[in-house]
C-alpha cells in the first residue's frame, strides 16, 4: 500500500507542476505552477472516511470546501480538470459573490490578477434606445461597484484559497480526478462516497475510491453526482429545455466605445435573450450571447451564427468590432440550468430535486442559475453555505440522513425561491416582448424603480424582502 500511495502522490505532483500556455489580451504567457503534493497518507488511502467529499472545484465546490474546512471538517475536494482551466461565463461577479469573497478575506485588492471594475449598467432595446445608469454611492443597500474577471483566473484563485483551508484542516485536494461512479449503501438508499480514476506517474490509470458521510455534487450542469442522484436513483429528467439557457462567449480586444460598465443589449434577432459586453481587463472584453434553449430549438438557431451576425453585420455593433481582434480559441458554448420554478416538478421540490441521504447538490448541479440575468456564481456560493450549515461531523458521522437532506431542500428554496420566482417573472414578461423592452430602456434612466430592478441583479448587499411586482413594474412603464 505504501508504494501505491507514493505513486499517487507523485502523479498528483507531476500533473500540477506542469507548465501551460494561455493567451490573455492577445499576449502569450507561460506560467509555472507550484507543486501541490498530497501531504497525508491517510488522505489518499482507499476507503478512508472523510467528513465531506466535494465533487467539482469551481466556485460552488471551492466555496463548499471553504465553509466546511472553516468548521474544522476533513474535506476531500476533487475535480476532473487541472487548474487553471477555462469556464464559459460572462465573468461579472455579483453582490453574493462579493459578499463571499469579503467573508473569506478575498477582496479585489491582492486577490485578483487581471480584472476590470464596473460602475454601472448600459442597456439597449430592440428599437435602438440606449441608457446608462450608474451604481449609487456606497450605502446600506448597494455596493458602489462590482468587478469582472476571467473565470480561468478567478476560479483558480478561489480554488487556491479552498486548498489552503482544506489542507489546513487535514483534508486533501486532488486535480485530474474523474469520478466514474457514485457509491451507495443501505440498499441503494444512501450515497456513501465516490469511485474514480486518475493518471499515475507512469501514465496508467489508477482507480481509487473515497467514503464520507456527505458527498456534495458541485460539478456543473453535467455533474456526475446529479446524474446519479436525479437521473439514476430517482429516475427524474435532468434537462428541461424550458428551464435551460444556452450561452456562447468570446474574448475580444480593441472593441470601440467601451467604458466601465457592463453592457446588456436586447436585439430583435436574439430575444428572448441578450447580447453582452463585459470588461475583464484593460482593452479586453468578454462578449457573449445567451438565450433560452427551447426558443433556440424552435427557431433552429445557433448562437455562434448569431454572434457572427452581431459582430459583423448588425448596424449598431459591427462598427464597434471593425478594428477589434478576436482572441483565438476563445469562442466556447455552455448550457445554463435555470432556477425558474417548475410547474409540476416530478419530486414536488423546487426548482428540482437537490438532495438525498448522503448527498447534496449545489450551484449549477442544483439548477440555480438566475432565470433573468443568467448569473450563477452568487447562487453557487450561497447554496454552498446553506449546504454546509446542514451538516455536522459529530451528528452525521454515520451518514447524512434523509431528514437533513429534505431540510436542506426546503431551506434552499426558502432562501432563493423569492429571487428565482421574481427573475422568472422578469424573464417571461420582458425577454419575450420587444415592445416592453423598448419601453423599459426608454424610461430606466428616469424611473428609480426600474433602476432598482437592474441594480438588484448586480449590486445589492442583501436580497430584497419584497421585490417589485409585475404590476408595479408595468405601471412604472406606463405612467
Amino acid at each position: 500500500m505504501g508504494a501505491r500511495i507514493v505513486a499517487i502522490q507523485l502523479a498528483i505532483a507531476f500533473q500540477t507542476s506542469r507548465k501551460y500556455a494561455d493567451s490573455f489580451s492577445g499576449r502569450y504567457k507561460e506560467r509555472a505552477i507550484d507543486e501541490r503534493l498530497v501531504t497525508s497518507e491517510d488522505s489518499i488511502t482507499t476507503g478512508k472516511p472523510h467528513d465531506v467529499i466535494v465533487v467539482g472545484a469551481g466556485p460552488a465546490g471551492s466555496a463548499a470546501a471553504c465553509y466546511a474546512a472553516r468548521e474544522g471538517y476533513r474535506v476531500l475536494l476533487v475535480d476532473r480538470a487541472t487548474f487553471p482551466r477555462d469556464k464559459v461565463c460572462g465573468d461579472a461577479l455579483g453582490w453574493k459573490t462579493l459578499s463571499f469573497l469579503r467573508e473569506f478575506g478575498m477582496g479585489a485588492n491582492g486577490f485578483v490578477e487581471e480584472n476590470a471594475p464596473f460602475n454601472g449598467v448600459r442597456v439597449s432595446s430592440p428599437n435602438g434606445n440606449e441608457a446608462t445608469i450608474f451604481l449609487p454611492e456606497d450605502g446600506d443597500e448597494y455596493y458602489p461597484r462590482g468587478w469582472c474577471q476571467r473565470r480561468e483566473i478567478f476560479d483558480n484563485s478561489l480554488m487556491d484559497k479552498a486548498r489552503e483551508l482544506v489542507e489546513g484542516s487535514g483534508g486533501t485536494v486532488i486535480e485530474g480526478f474523474t469520478v466514474k461512479e457514485i457509491l451507495y449503501g443501505d440498499a441503494e438508499s444512501r450515497i456513501i462516497g465516490i469511485r474514480g480514476r486518475m493518471k499515475s506517474i507512469d501514465d496508467t490509470m489508477e482507480s481509487i475510491e473515497f467514503h464520507a458521510p456527505l458527498t456534495i455534487g458541485a460539478g456543473g450542469y453535467n455533474c456526475p453526482v446529479s446524474r446519479s442522484l436525479i437521473g439514476g436513483t430517482f429516475e427524474e429528467p435532468l434537462s428541461n429545455p424550458s428551464h435551460y439557457a444556452a450561452a456562447y462567449r468570446q474574448y475580444w480586444s480593441g472593441v470601440s466605445d467601451c467604458d466601465n460598465q457592463i453592457e446588456l443589449h436586447f436585439l430583435d434577432k436574439i430575444i428572448p435573450g441578450y447580447f453582452w459586453i463585459f470588461p475583464v481587463s484593460e482593452d479586453v472584453v468578454n462578449v457573449g450571447i445567451g438565450s433560452l434553449q427551447r426558443h433556440l430549438d424552435a427557431r433552429s438557431m445557433k448562437l455562434r451564427e448569431m454572434m457572427d451576425y452581431v459582430t459583423k453585420e448588425n448596424p449598431k455593433f459591427a462598427p464597434r468590432f471593425a478594428n477589434a481582434i478576436l482572441e483565438e480559441g476563445s469562442g466556447k458554448g455552455s448550457k445554463l440550468p435555470l432556477g425558474s420554478p417548475r410547474r409540476l416538478p416530478p419530486s414536488g421540490i423546487q426548482p428540482r430535486r437537490s438532495a438525498m441521504a448522503g448527498g447534496i447538490l449545489i450551484g449549477d448541479a442544483a439548477s440555480l442559475v438566475d432565470p433573468f440575468s443568467g448569473e450563477g456564481i452568487g447562487n453557487a456560493v450561497h447554496s454552498a453555505e446553506i449546504a454546509i450549515s446542514h451538516f455536522s461531523s459529530a451528528d452525521n458521522s454515520e451518514g447524512f440522513p434523509e431528514s437533513a437532506a429534505n431540510e436542506y431542500q426546503r431551506d434552499l428554496w426558502g432562501a432563493m425561491g423569492g429571487e428565482m420566482s421574481h427573475s422568472s417573472m422578469l424573464q417571461k414578461t420582458f425577454l419575450k416582448s420587444p415592445t416592453l423592452m423598448n419601453m423599459f430602456v426608454s424610461k430606466v434612466g428616469k424611473k428609480q424603480l426600474l433602476q432598482k430592478v437592474l441594480f438588484d441583479l448586480t449590486a445589492r448587499k442583501q436580497p430584497r424582502d419584497n421585490p417589485p411586482s409585475r404590476l408595479r413594474i408595468l405601471l412604472s412603464l406606463l405612467f
